[in-house]
């Protein structure tokens, strides 16, 4: 066990930080390493290429289940969206 850890240390690419610590490694890290995920955990930073893997990962699985991906782009759409009491009568039958 100590031996994949330190073999895990000598190659880290840093995948996963936690609270600025390395999970693969334990190295600290600066807290603007990669990219912040603390929707899925508080702290939680992930590198371009573990966020590659898992899209991939799970496009993958997706495809052997034959299942459909949908994404959507909601920033305009909020932005563009209203109230429907501020709608005109004739948007109103939508």
């Amino acid at each position: 066990m100590e031996q994949e850890q330190m073999d895990s240390m000598d190659v880290c690419r840093y995948p996963k930080v936690l609270k600025r610590l390395c999970m693969n490694c334990g190295q600290f890290m600066d807290s603007e390493y990669g990219v912040a995920s603390d929707y899925l955990e508080q702290g939680l930073r992930l590198s371009d290429e573990e966020i590659t893997r898992l899209k991939d990962t799970n496009s993958s699985r997706l495809f052997a289940e034959k299942k459909l991906q949908l994404v959507l782009d909601l920033d305009n759409t909020l932005l563009h969206s209203k109230l429907f009491k501020d709608l005109k009568p004739k948007e109103k039958y939508l």
